[in-house]
Formats: C-alpha cells, structure tokens, sequence
C-alpha cells in the first residue's frame, strides 16, 4: 500500500507547500511540516509549530495525492484544475463519497478518466481564474 502523501495551501501566505511530515493527534492534527519556494528559494522550511516560520493551523488546508498522474505524469491532487485537452475545457478535482472526481463544463468524471488523460493547468487556490473563463 502506498504511503498517503499530501500538498497544503497556506492561505495566510498565499503558499504551496509539499508536506514532509505530519503529527496527528486523536484524530487531530497536530502540527504539519513541509517546504515551498519562496523568495526564489525552493525547499524553503514552513511549518506549522516547532520554530519553523509560524503559521495557524486554521490557515492551511490538506490536499490528498489521488494516487493519479496526469498524461504527462505529472500527480493530481485533490483542488487541481484540469485541461481537458480534446476540448480545451477546464475542470476541478474533489474527492466526495470516498473518491476523487473531476468535474469539467460538460459533466462530471472519476478521475481516472477525464482528468488522467487531461494536463494538470494549476490548483484552485493560485489559479482560480482558469475555471472562471
């Protein structure tokens, strides 16, 4: 079985991190550990606790990997957007009902279809403007 493996968007920053480490506690997380890029510096340390650059757990949100990659093997997460490349229509990924859907302009597919034969275009954190159009 594969190791769950998640991204987390930093509202308060406006970052992506890659999560390297999380503590959960009673079903509670405790603190979250991960790196970004920021000032042009990748692998930046961020953190949640433990003296790394402070930021409320309230302000992070986890992205499940859905075990998926994208027709340039690139990984889905769980908040991509999707190019449809066949229409050149954008979709959303979500996970509802214990699996991960894309939800495109023309209706909704597990996201073993549409979406894995698609490109992942961005998130819906930094590029909200990609389902708006």
């Amino acid at each position: 079985m594969n190791e769950p493996k998640f991204r987390a968007w930093d509202s308060k920053n406006g970052l992506m991190w890659n999560v390297t480490d999380i503590m959960w506690r009673k079903g509670e997380i405790v603190y979250i550990r991960g790196t970004t890029t920021f000032n042009g510096k990748e692998d930046y340390p961020i953190g949640t606790s433990f003296g790394m650059d402070s930021v409320s757990r309230a302000d992070v949100t986890l992205l499940p990997y859905t075990g998926l990659k994208d027709k340039y093997d690139t990984e889905i997460y769980k908040g991509d957007v999707i190019r449809d490349e066949e229409s050149g229509k954008f979709g959303k990924v979500d996970f509802e009902l214990g699996h991960f859907y894309c939800t495109l302009d023309f209706g909704t597919d597990f996201a073993s279809g549409v979406c894995r034969y698609g490109k992942v275009a961005g998130n819906v954190h930094e590029n909200q403007e990609l389902l708006n159009g």
